[in-house]
């Protein structure tokens, strides 16, 4: 990771028109949306499964904003156009490899959004429960980096194909629809039918969004999810290396 790219990042998202304005005005929708249908299904009884209402609305709250601070959007996920315009050039006569630049934006990025949607997940816990878990609040500081690095890893792998198949952000499109219900930001995974819960725990997905969330309700250690979220990040780490210097080749040997 570069440092100053990153700094850099940070400093920029402040900055730019909608940074604050877009994920509050997504967080209340969603939240009003989810919120109510969970309070609804939960009933007189006010438990739904293992959760009760306020452990509910805790993690679906931690969840959203989990997805939010991880996200890849913006530069880091332009690669498929910079690829198919065949502006890629600059980039490649830089130091630095392309996916170091766009990591440390994403670096960058990641821990802006943290500074801003933190203090509004240490409100909600205390609304809901009473009460801040400081410890499961400081554990999130440390997976949330690594959830964003992985998420940015699996969208560069695919967008990278674009060295070989046009269009290949259908592919980023398609990742996301999956992520966005097999992350466990709309629905607790634990919820799904048995097989598919457990087939949908050991995605990586499940390491961007909820194995986080369960650790800000309580029910996880940080230390039993960092050790598989960062062997993901070592693997998609490798496999986003090999595509990109494969597909630069490919790029500069036909005029690039």
């Amino acid at each position: 990771m570069n440092r100053t790219i990153a700094a850099y990042a940070f400093k920029t998202w402040f900055r730019v028109r909608g940074s604050f304005a877009g994920p509050l005005v997504f967080l209340s929708l969603m939240f009003l949306v989810e919120g109510s249908f969970w309070t609804a299904l939960g009933g007189r009884a006010g438990r739904i499964a293992a959760y009760s209402r306020p452990q509910m609305l805790l993690y679906i709250f931690g969840a959203l904003i989990i997805s939010q601070v991880s996200a890849c959007i913006g530069e880091p996920d332009g690669l498929a156009e910079k690829i198919e315009s065949g502006s890629l050039d600059g980039f490649l006569l830089r130091p630095q490899s392309y996916l170091v630049q766009m990591g440390s934006i994403q670096t960058g990025l990641c821990l802006a959004r943290m500074t801003v949607l933190a203090p509004i997940l240490i409100a909600c816990e205390w609304a809901l429960t009473g009460r801040v878990s400081w410890s499961a609040q400081a554990a999130l500081l440390v997976l949330l980096p690594f959830a964003a690095a992985l998420n940015f890893l699996i969208n560069q792998s695919l967008l990278t194909l674009t060295f070989y198949y046009r269009d290949s952000y259908a592919l980023v499109v398609f990742k996301e629809t999956l992520f966005w219900a097999l992350s466990g930001m709309m629905i607790p995974l634990d919820l799904f039918p048995g097989p598919i819960a457990r087939a949908a725990r050991l995605l990586p997905s499940a390491y961007i969004v909820y194995y986080p969330a369960k650790v800000l309700s309580g029910e996880l250690s940080w230390t039993a999810v960092i050790l598989p979220q960062l062997a993901y990040l070592a693997f998609f780490f490798a496999v986003a290396w090999w595509i990109w210097a494969a597909g630069v080749k490919r790029y500069q040997a036909y005029g690039g």
